[in-house]
């Protein structure tokens, strides 16, 4: 959820923590804890794009198997 939200948001943290109604820092700890999974460069450029692009296609398949 915060990955998309994240990206759903332009990669601003601010607008990301807003939306999901958490403090900016607890945001930021959140983020390094993705950053140590998939690495720093999931938030720039391309990987960035298939990062959401995967998370969209998963909330996709999500919603279509709850409609089951």
């Amino acid at each position: 959820m915060t990955a998309w939200t994240f990206l759903e948001n332009d990669a601003s943290g601010t607008a990301a923590a807003e939306a999901l109604h958490i403090h900016p820092n607890t945001l930021r700890q959140r983020l390094e804890r993705i950053d140590s999974v998939l690495g720093a460069s999931w938030r720039r450029g391309g990987r960035s794009l298939d990062i959401h692009v995967a998370l969209r296609l998963w909330r996709l398949q999500s919603a279509g198997s709850r409609g089951h």
